[in-house]
């Protein structure tokens, strides 16, 4: 693999690494409010899912 130029700017294809330094990143407040923020949308999408099936 060669090596990414942090100065390039990238439109779609994003690499492991980017997702991994942005969560190394977050505070404790922040992590928190990400994983009630990602629980949530679960809780949405499992509830439409539901919806759908009752359909």
């Amino acid at each position: 693999m060669s090596p990414i130029n942090p100065d390039a700017w990238r439109l779609f294809r994003y690499i492991k690494s980017d997702y991994v330094k942005a969560y190394a990143k977050l505070g404790k407040g922040a992590l928190t409010l990400e994983a009630l923020s990602n629980g949530l949308t679960m809780q949405a999408l499992r509830e439409e899912f539901e919806k759908r099936d009752k359909q």
